[in-house]
């Protein structure tokens, strides 16, 4: 059985709504669906490039591999934090959560207080994350501590 890939997800910034997508010959295109009046990219800009890193404090952003440290016969595409940041594009702000359904992408941006990132939706994320998984050819989770997407984790009652 052939596995999968996932060819597109929803990105929910504080200010903005994003889809992600990719084909072979193109790369990638981050293009943004909606924003907020104080949203410094206008609704329908595509960022583009070779892969697309997702981190959480950094957002999501296009980037190009960069072979002066590494070997191009790489099997796997490089992490974003393998790269020199300079081969780092334009991007969003940081990640509130991550979907595959757009009803549920539009429900978390027109939500209020949304954090970064989101615990009301942990789930959807998980679940897009892992619909992503380790292998994609595009879609690159970054995995180091301080840009990976990682959810607080919930502090115990405090007796007053």
């Amino acid at each position: 059985m052939a596995n999968i890939i996932l060819r597109r997800f929803y990105l929910v910034t504080r200010s903005s709504l994003y889809i992600a997508s990719f084909d072979e010959t193109d790369g990638v295109c981050l293009k943004k669906l909606a924003g907020r009046d104080n949203a410094k990219i206008v609704v329908g800009h595509c960022f583009t490039g070779e892969l697309l890193a997702i981190t959480d404090r950094h957002g999501v952003f296009p980037y190009f591999q960069d072979f002066s440290h590494y070997s191009s016969a790489r099997k796997n595409p490089q992490l974003p934090e393998e790269v020199n940041t300079l081969n780092w594009g334009g991007g969003t702000s940081p990640t509130v959560a991550l979907f595959t359904n757009q009803k549920r992408a539009f429900s978390c941006y027109r939500a209020k207080n949304l954090a970064t990132p989101d615990p009301r939706w942990r789930p959807e994320t998980e679940k897009t994350l892992a619909a992503i998984g380790r292998g994609h050819p595009r879609f690159i989770p970054a995995r180091m501590p301080g840009l990976r997407i990682r959810f607080p984790e919930a502090q115990p009652p405090t007796d007053v």
